[in-house]
């Protein structure tokens, strides 16, 4: 639980928030901007490839370990590195470019995890208003940059406006003796 909370969905979570912040939920000329920095080195058609054989071969562990290490990892460094939150007071664009790139990250990991976590899949999937319906993308729409509608807008589901917890946070009861 700790993993998916921390690393999925506070990914999900910052990237519609920020979107929601500096944006209004809209990010202008998306489908003009190659979504391709997060995953600049990696052969994402690899790993798509790689995560795919893992599951066909019920090594489920590895194919999640996997997801983690080559998407959700180098989305959240991404992050970090691009440092969107101070972006968006110093270059609105290059804010916009960093946001779109997060998006695809999170179009990315929807797809791969869908075998594992379909509900919260969908969730992260119905975040924005990617242009292929959820139950039309198959894995080999992960490994290519998908084609992004002009204005990729948040959809997400919002509480008192907003982003919903994707997976809320499990309180232990400390057990009586």
């Amino acid at each position: 639980n700790s993993d998916l909370a921390n690393n999925l969905g506070n990914l999900y979570s910052r990237t519609v928030a920020m979107c929601l912040r500096y944006f209004e939920g809209t990010l202008a000329g998306a489908g003009s901007i190659a979504p391709t920095e997060i995953f600049a080195g990696i052969d994402l058609a690899a790993v798509v490839r790689e995560i795919q054989s893992r599951i066909e071969s019920c090594e489920y562990n590895i194919a999640l370990a996997t997801i983690w290490q080559q998407v959700l990892d180098p989305a959240n460094r991404y992050i970090d590195r691009t440092k969107p939150f101070e972006l968006a007071k110093t270059d609105r664009a290059a804010c916009n470019r960093v946001l779109v790139n997060l998006a695809e990250a999170i179009r990315i990991a929807a797809i791969l995890t869908k075998p594992f976590i379909p509900a919260a899949s969908a969730k992260l999937y119905a975040g924005f208003n990617y242009a292929t319906s959820y139950d039309a993308v198959r894995f080999e729409h992960a490994a290519t940059p998908a084609a992004a509608p002009a204005n990729l807008r948040v959809t997400a589901e919002l509480k008192d406006g907003k982003v919903a917890p994707l997976f809320p946070r499990i309180e232990l009861k400390e057990a009586k003796a």
